[in-house]
């Protein structure tokens, strides 16, 4: 964290603080929603949750069909808040074997429950498959940020009086290399 320029390391750590209060809210919220304690998954995230930032840009590609910016995939983390660019469109969800474009809402912020969370929640929320396209004629950019339990906690799913758990006690470091 310390390596970030100084003339936006300031502005960069606020921006996430902020995200990280967020991000406590939404997954209370979510809690609350099910009927469950407030903190319930929060907590499951850990004392010292694990935050990363991705800036991403791509370039201009004539080869639409051939390139990808980013292939499907589902978020390895807890929880993921995008930035779009402003201008330039370019993530895509499946539905009916198509992929649909999102559409960009200026000055809003895209959330997606990540892999982690799917699991604290048995299943109940999913964590969506999704993916980068380019653009012919313009670049993109765009700012993730992923908010993900401890490696070394273990978290499971909240339904306990659920006979059937579709995932298994784990933590995020197991999960995460085993998909990698």
């Amino acid at each position: 964290m310390y390596r970030l320029p100084l003339i936006c390391r300031e502005t960069f750590l606020e921006f996430t603080s902020k995200q990280q209060l967020m991000n406590e809210i939404i997954v209370k919220a979510m809690a609350k929603s099910l009927k469950l304690e407030k903190n319930s998954f929060l907590d499951q995230f850990g004392k010292n949750p694990i935050s990363l930032t991705r800036l991403k840009f791509c370039p201009p590609c004539p080869w639409l069909d051939c390139v990808l910016a980013a292939k499907p995939h589902g978020d390895a983390s807890g929880t993921t808040y995008l930035l779009q660019d402003k201008e330039v469109e370019g993530l895509q969800v499946p539905k009916d074997d198509q992929w649909y474009r999102v559409p960009l809402t200026p000055d809003a912020i895209v959330f997606n429950c990540g892999d982690q969370l799917e699991i604290m929640t048995n299943g109940i929320f999913k964590s969506p498959i999704h993916r980068v396209v380019t653009n012919k004629k313009k670049e993109r950019r765009t700012v993730a940020l992923f908010f993900s339990p401890e490696l070394t906690i273990k978290f499971e799913s909240e339904f306990e009086f659920q006979i059937l758990h579709i995932y298994h006690r784990s933590n995020h470091e197991n999960i995460y290399y085993q998909y990698i």
